[in-house]
């Protein structure tokens, strides 16, 4: 079996369990979770999860294979930023009912992974490879925005740290 293969199988069940885990029955987003990427938002690994206990551990490797499981993934370490749990988002994002072809703003969308899944289900009749375009266009905006996003906090705490 090829990586990537193995990678589609393992992002379908984290969709699977994310959505089961807070009773969501919802084949778009299940599809959406399973399509975006989540490694492609987060920065090269390997990343920072919390375990037990409050403490956070490194992944041992930079395998995505490791980000797929509902816990947050530490952002920017002294700023104490996540990137968000997975079935919060995902229940959240289903008591919004986004429908295909409806607009939808997301206002304080961090690194872009959830805003990219709600992308997603706004492709109008998506299908795999719909969802894999809206993917891959979010996915080099993000890069461009998180870019800003992270220049824009750095520059925040420098200003922060003159007073």
């Amino acid at each position: 079996m090829e990586r990537e293969q193995e990678l589609a199988i393992i992002r379908r069940a984290y969709a699977k369990q994310i959505l089961a885990q807070v009773q969501v029955d919802n084949s778009r987003l299940e599809q959406a979770f399973a399509e975006v990427h989540r490694e492609d938002f987060l920065g090269p690994g390997p990343w920072v999860i919390p375990r037990w206990l409050g403490e956070y551990v490194r992944t041992p490797s930079a395998d995505p294979v490791y980000l797929y499981i509902d816990s947050v993934v530490q952002v920017i370490a002294e700023r104490h930023l996540n990137n968000g749990q997975p079935s919060g988002h995902a229940r959240w994002i289903t008591s919004a009912s986004i429908k295909a072809g409806e607009h939808v703003v997301h206002i304080g969308t961090g690194t872009g992974y959830y805003t990219a899944i709600m992308a997603c289900l706004d492709v109008p009749g998506a299908s795999s490879d719909g969802g894999a375009a809206a993917h891959k266009q979010i996915v080099g905006r993000q890069r461009h925005l998180t870019f800003h996003w992270r220049s824009s906090l750095q520059g925040s705490r420098a200003a922060s740290d003159r007073r």
